[in-house]
């Protein structure tokens, strides 16, 4: 389990509660599904990727398989031996597996901090004896939910197709102004790949707000959609080829993700879904700021600190490219982050580049019902030409950037402005 650094007394006892609770009434028919359906998804898409599998990675497992003495089988192999594997498993025997696994004398507790606290043996000690005298209910049994955004409205149509013959590329743009590339591909099987630019990203960044794009970013991927937590699509989504991702660069904003053909449709609706309705929920914030102490004790004792001083320099101390105080970074909040993401992923400009196993016709309808009928948007990007100048130091010029370590670090690199 992990805490701030001045709130490890608290999980102490939410250890103990929840590591007793699985060994006292074991675990639910939902978690097991969740669990099974992953496996069990996992060794088909092996099964299903098979014909394109790079020659290194196989010549890799190989030579790791001879090496433990373990024999070398094929993907249809692996799966075949995980379904009668898992279709042998029941609650009563996980839970039988868990307490056998478990059944010891007593346990190790182990505490990481970056100072050790006064007393820390005794109370760690203490604390966790404390738990065990409370008593855990039996978890309770959730109903998976299906997913909640699958209508998006009328379906958008195509204004222009434009067909790159040399390159293999359908050029499209919609009745909604949202650009779309399309390159069908051989090389792997069973495999989409997604990504959507949308906006301005850091140029439309607030100046006086450094490292604001690390936090915006951490709160919008941490905070799931209007009506499902990021712990809720986990479960609805277990055993399907879908995932999103964000991310700021420094002239767009980006989505995407990974899917196959049987799940492409899907996929397409989780990341729409991502930008029609974030869910901005507060635990995306209390894992930011959990993780502010670590992030500033890295930047304080590895290169990563003076490589980003050194970039702010070369972007003329613009603070978009700043270290923040931590205070500062701190300070932002939820609010903060959707007055500067709302606006550019609602009606900034979208481009959507999609390749991988398909043919044109194929995933069209599923673009066409989910980003083709968003709301109509930018149909260029905005020009922004005083946020794109940078004032580049005078050259020649030299400065030093420090960083305390007590591991000898020499390392070295070039960069062209």
């Amino acid at each position: 389990m992990t805490a701030a650094d001045d709130r490890w007394q608290d999980a102490v006892p939410v250890l103990e509660h929840e590591f007793r609770r699985a060994l006292e009434h074991g675990f639910t028919e939902a978690e097991l599904a969740e669990a099974k359906a992953n496996l069990i998804n996992a060794y088909e898409q092996a099964v299903k990727q098979k014909p394109t599998r790079k020659s290194e990675g196989l010549a890799s497992s190989l030579a790791r398989m001879v090496n433990d003495d373990k024999v070398f089988s094929t993907p249809e192999t692996n799966l075949e031996i995980a379904r009668k594997a898992l279709d042998s498993i029941d609650l009563a025997g996980i839970h039988a597996a868990f307490k056998t696994f478990w059944n010891a004398p007593g346990y190790h507790l182990t505490l990481t901090t970056k100072e050790k606290p006064e007393g820390a043996e005794g109370t760690l000690a203490s604390l966790y004896q404390e738990a065990t005298g409370q008593p855990v209910e039996a978890p309770a049994a959730r109903a998976t939910e299906p997913f909640g955004y699958t209508d998006f409205g009328k379906a958008g149509t195509v204004a222009t197709r434009k067909e790159v013959a040399d390159l293999g590329i359908t050029q499209l743009v919609l009745s909604n102004k949202i650009r779309v590339n399309l390159k069908p591909t051989d090389f792997e099987k069973n495999k989409i790949r997604i990504s959507a630019r949308i906006g301005s990203g850091k140029l439309s960044q607030p100046k006086d707000s450094p490292m604001f794009d690390v936090f915006a970013s951490a709160v919008f991927d941490g905070g799931g959609l209007g009506k499902h937590s990021n712990d809720d699509l986990q479960r609805i989504l277990a055993g399907k080829n879908v995932n999103s991702g964000f991310g700021i660069g420094e002239d767009a904003f980006v989505l995407g993700g990974t899917t196959t053909p049987a799940d492409f449709l899907l996929e397409m609706q989780l990341l729409t879904a991502t930008l029609a309705d974030p869910g901005y929920r507060n635990e995306g914030l209390w894992q930011f700021q959990k993780m502010i102490p670590t992030l500033y004790q890295q930047l304080k004792h590895t290169t990563s600190g003076p490589e980003q001083e050194m970039n702010a320099w070369l972007h003329g101390n613009d603070a978009r490219f700043s270290i923040a105080p931590q205070q500062k970074l701190s300070s932002y909040t939820i609010a903060d982050a959707k007055k500067w993401l709302t606006p550019e992923l609602t009606k900034g400009y979208l481009e959507l580049s999609i390749v991988g196993d398909f043919t044109v016709d194929e995933v069209l309808p599923g673009i066409l019902s989910t980003f083709g009928a968003l709301p109509p948007r930018a149909a260029a990007p905005a020009p922004l030409d005083a946020a794109r100048v940078v004032k580049f130091p005078n050259a020649p010029g030299e400065k030093t950037f420090t960083f305390e370590s007590k591991i000898p670090q020499r390392p070295a690199g070039d960069r062209w402005i």
